[in-house]
């Protein structure tokens, strides 16, 4: 695991490197922590995807480049129908094939709960980082869309 933070924007050599990008980009602009983070994995192996995404609704789909396999991150589903989703593309490259993961903050109390979602991505053509959406969670249970990467 490798990130580069010289160039114009953080690059990284493998997908585990969307972890730690998240931690210091959310440290970065004082936001919570990140408490977990899951790498998206589909259930044909693949670690590439294409992504749609709203950024203001709080939703994104992953779409495998292998198998075209669609799945909503987390609770996307829910507002799925409300939002205007946009393609996601490299900022360098303009590449649509990227790894992705989700960071998590959590509540703390007798059972934790989810407080806020940080998707996360790495372009697989030339290792751009970003974060294209966060959102906050407000309803429990929530603890079950760590598994919904």
């Amino acid at each position: 695991m490798t990130i580069d933070r010289t160039g114009e924007w953080w690059t990284g050599t493998e997908a585990a490197d969307i972890g730690p990008y998240l931690n210091d980009l959310v440290a970065e602009e004082e936001s919570l922590p990140i408490d977990q983070f899951k790498l998206a994995r589909c259930a044909c192996g693949s670690l590439e995807f294409r992504v749609l995404g709203d950024g203001d609704e709080g939703c994104a789909q992953r779409t495998c480049v292998a198998c075209n396999t669609a799945h909503y991150i987390c609770d996307s589903a829910k507002y799925w129908s409300e939002a205007t989703p946009q393609k996601l593309a490299c900022a360098e490259c303009k590449s649509d094939a990227f790894n992705v993961g989700v960071g998590f903050a959590l509540r703390r109390g007798k059972q934790p709960e989810l407080h806020w979602i940080t998707i996360g991505e790495r372009c697989v053509k030339c290792g751009v980082l970003g974060s294209f959406a966060d959102w906050k969670i407000d309803y429990s249970p929530s603890i079950q869309l760590l598994d919904q990467v």
